[in-house]
């Protein structure tokens, strides 16, 4: 039996494009590799990457069962354009991460979504689509341990708004909470090996 691949257009895989959106969607597409008789190929429409297949190679290879998924919120509708113009057929998922971007998937394409609510908003939105909650996989180093927690608060100074950053934060540092504030992005291991590698006071 021919395996089915599921392609997963990004607008590109290099530093540029790097966000929590690109991280999600290469570790799906790292599970979906996982499972038998399927196979991922990720496909980068606005660059050209060693890791990464253009849409032409992918339209001139794909087969009638495999699945393309796009997730990349601004261009979501113009991946679906792409993908539609070459193979009208085309068996299409959108992979939701978040809600926004005036995203109006056309009739009869599923939704998977990271969130209850995302996935609350895109069945009152787009009530004709199927719609399946699907969050992103949560690396194997993450484990529950039976001592004591290093981190009580994890901030990430990108999602931060002048009023966390400037007034909340510092008063909870004054309550003697072990804080860890990030300022770079991090891999799922390194994440999870954080209250291994170096203490909060470390990391301040």
């Amino acid at each position: 039996v021919h395996p089915t691949t599921c392609f997963f257009f990004v607008p590109g895989l290099s530093e540029r494009y790097r966000s929590g959106g690109l991280m999600v969607t290469q570790a799906v597409a790292k599970l979906v590799s996982q499972i038998g008789n399927f196979k991922s190929q990720l496909v980068a429409t606005h660059e050209v990457h060693k890791d990464s297949w253009t849409p032409e190679k992918v339209f001139e290879n794909a087969g009638e069962n495999d699945i393309f998924v796009v997730t990349w919120g601004p261009l979501v509708a113009e991946h679906i354009k792409l993908i539609r113009h070459y193979r009208p057929r085309a068996r299409i998922l959108y992979y939701a991460q978040s809600f926004g971007w005036n995203v109006r998937v056309p009739r009869g394409i599923p939704i998977a979504c990271v969130s209850r609510f995302v996935m609350s908003q895109c069945a009152l939105y787009a009530p004709e689509n199927f719609c399946t909650y699907i969050p992103p996989p949560l690396s194997p180093h993450f484990k529950m341990k039976d001592s004591p927690r290093d981190i009580d608060i994890l901030v990430h100074t990108r999602k931060q708004n002048n009023y966390c950053l400037k007034q909340l934060l510092p008063a909870l540092q004054a309550q003697n909470y072990k804080i860890q504030v990030l300022d770079s992005w991090l891999e799922q291991d390194q994440l999870a090996a954080l209250p291994e590698d170096e203490t909060a006071e470390d990391r301040n």
